[in-house]
């Protein structure tokens, strides 16, 4: 199977949002007390830690701890640790890769296997002076095992549960979400209709030129391929393949494995199409954003650049499920099945599916078999160049009309808040990303006037707090059981988004080239800011005097400064029989904050320096900054140039 860029992308964002995301709360906290706590973790593995919500999943065979705090009443006595595996589990004979699931419709097939069951195990474990208990569990069979701990009277109870292996008779099993592949599908067409027309009428409100006059035919152009390829808010043409991909599944257990590939695709599609249709309301609202000429020639190649990557992730499944109908010929799928169970009725369950599956027309030449793209597909990717032909005009206008200062920017701030002596809180935030002004090529005068943006990421947060101790003492008499910190998401979370050279080998070079991290970047800003976490935007107003510039911060339009980190504790109080869970949010600075602190709370000066037709800018702001409560350590660097770095 061949994966494109998108794919890549669709991967990353799969593997980022399966794992569940704690919402991020305020800075109040709270407690709340618990008969027993119970915890599951892998006594084989401790490093390999999760953190709250997610599910512990351990290979078959593995020691899983299970501990936790039963309070002081219970101390030098024992709990009741009850483990309950799964109902049953098939032992699938290993000859055989076939598993049959329910409405699979071969004529006389067999089930594979066995059912094996593992009854519910009880055992006592004793209790520690301070509360703790801890024992282990080795599971026999995959799938969720839960556990239940209680008192020997039963009057308290605590729970949990794990999985063993993984579910891999559910996975194989596993269909396409038809229903919602189709909404989500239709409503990615609607919002390409609205950002065309919001695009639209950003044009005519540029001052009229044969330049602009050409843009706005174009861009008709472009609404009119989209059109004629997909009406607003309908389904492409491909959702009927994922029936027809159900459907072939079902008429064979060995289709199963053979069309396992498409199903994970169109899984990782899914994730990337959902991240994109809940954003896309704040994006086209950036789209309307913008009165001066050069900052609405912008939002429009930004607004094209993103109806662009909104296409490519459209068409994106009608190119995995081509390759995979050309790798997979209803010959080549015949012959994976046993040769008592090829019927005729068989063969042409598979033949028929596999026609579905493509929504191609294919033809034999030279003995191989070609797929010809129709319909919406080709008229589509026609409406893509199209786009792309526009875009490229747009920044003609723009390279007509105004000029850039652009560069690469870089920042760091390291903050520790303490109450007297005591340290309480320490947190450390990177981000990267771009300085971006603009001012009309015509420009005159003494005095010229810029505007733009800083636009980019948070690429790492991390901190440490001993805050319930320092700043809530009476809520901190006891023992902490566990403490369990759930940072929130910013770039380095996703390495498929900010590691480069992916798929390097130890020793080995590559291209210093993240394709995920491309696809994102060429969909530009608006893409930017509806794929990418911990975004910020920080307009700025310049002014250039000669060989000065100097550069002031407006109101952040989008920053990341809602951002918590969520904090759990696990405590034995000392005035209490009971575990008591105590939890609480901290809240981060953003963007704008770091940058304002970093340029010393106002307005920042550049030296310009000329080298031909360049221009060039480059500081690095040093700042610390103490007060009796507060110690922080800033630092922002910014290399820009006209045309561009």
């Amino acid at each position: 199977m061949k994966h494109g860029r998108l794919a890549g992308l669709c991967f990353a964002l799969s593997t980022l949002l399966a794992a569940p995301v704690p919402a991020q709360e305020g800075p109040e906290g709270g407690s709340k007390q618990v008969p027993i706590y119970v915890d599951v973790s892998n006594a084989d593995n401790p490093v390999g830690a999760f953190q709250p919500g997610d599910t512990l999943i351990v290979s078959p065979g593995t020691r899983v701890r299970i501990s936790g705090a039963a309070g002081l009443d219970l101390a030098g006595s024992t709990v009741l640790v009850t483990v309950t595996p799964p109902e049953a589990e098939w032992d699938i004979d290993p000859g055989t890769d076939e598993v049959r699931c329910p409405g699979d419709e071969t004529p006389g097939a067999k089930v594979v296997g066995t059912y094996v069951e593992d009854p519910p195990k009880t055992v006592e474990v004793a209790v520690g002076s301070g509360g703790s208990f801890e024992t282990e569990f080795v599971p026999k069979i995959d799938g969720e095992h839960e556990v239940v701990v209680t008192d020997p009277a039963r009057r308290y109870r605590g729970e949990t549960s794990f999985i063993s292996g993984t579910p891999e008779i559910e996975e194989e099993c596993k269909d396409i979400p038809q229903d919602e592949v189709e909404e989500t599908a239709a409503a990615m067409t609607g919002i390409l209709c609205e950002a065309t027309e919001a695009l639209n009428q950003r044009v005519k409100e540029l001052p009229p030129s044969p330049a602009v006059e050409e843009l706005t035919r174009r861009l008709r152009q472009v609404e009119d391929e989209v059109e004629a390829a997909l009406p607003c808010e309908e389904a492409p043409q491909w959702v009927n393949a994922s029936y027809h991909v159900n459907r072939l599944r079902k008429v064979a257990p060995q289709m199963r494995q053979a069309t396992r590939p498409v199903v994970e695709e169109m899984d990782a599609w899914l994730v990337a199409a959902r991240q994109a249709r809940s954003e896309a309301p704040r994006a086209l609202a950036q789209i309307t954003q913008g009165n001066v000429v050069c900052d609405q020639l912008d939002i429009v190649i930004n607004g094209l650049k993103f109806v662009d990557f909104y296409l490519g992730l459209i068409i994106e499944p009608a190119k995995f499920l081509g390759d995979w109908a050309k790798e997979n010929i209803p010959t080549k799928l015949v012959g994976l099945i046993p040769l008592v169970n090829r019927t005729p009725a068989v063969k042409d369950g598979v033949e028929l599916a596999w026609k579905g599956v493509t929504s191609y027309q294919p033809k034999l030449e030279a003995g191989k078999v070609k797929i010809s793209a129709e319909g919406f597909d080709r008229t589509l990717s026609a409406g893509k160049m199209v786009n792309g032909v526009v875009t490229y005009a747009a920044s003609r206008i723009f390279e007509q009309l105004c000029q850039t200062f652009q560069g690469s920017v870089e920042g760091s701030m390291a903050a520790s808040f303490q109450t007297g002596a005591r340290i309480w809180w320490q947190y450390d935030i990177n981000i990267s990303g771009q300085l971006i002004l603009r001012y009309p090529a015509n420009a005159k005068g003494d005095v010229i006037a810029l505007t733009g943006e800083f636009l980019g990421n948070a690429t790492h947060i991390k901190s440490w707090d001993n805050a319930v101790p320092v700043l809530f003492p009476e809520l901190a008499q006891g023992t902490v059981f566990r403490t369990m910190r759930i940072e929130p998401i910013v770039m380095d979370t996703i390495p498929m988004l900010y590691k480069k050279n992916l798929g390097a080998k130890l020793g080995e070079a590559t291209p210093d080239f993240n394709p995920v991290k491309s696809t994102i970047d060429q969909g530009g800003a608006i893409t930017q800011f509806v794929m990418t976490p911990a975004f910020f935007r920080v307009p700025v107003r310049a002014e250039l005097r000669g060989k000065k510039l100097r550069l002031e911060l407006q109101p952040a339009a989008v920053d990341f400064d809602d951002l918590r980190v969520k904090v759990i504790q696990i405590v034995l109080p000392v005035l209490s029989l009971w575990p008591e869970v105590i939890d609480y949010a901290l809240p981060y600075k953003g963007a704008h904050f770091l940058m304002l602190r970093a340029m010393n709370d106002g307005p920042a000066d550049f030296d310009v320096a000329y080298e031909g037709e360049t221009m060039k800018i480059t500081r690095t702001f040093d700042r610390k900054k103490a007060t009796s409560e507060t110690d922080a350590t800033y630092m922002l660097k910014i290399n820009a140039c006209n045309p561009g770095c």
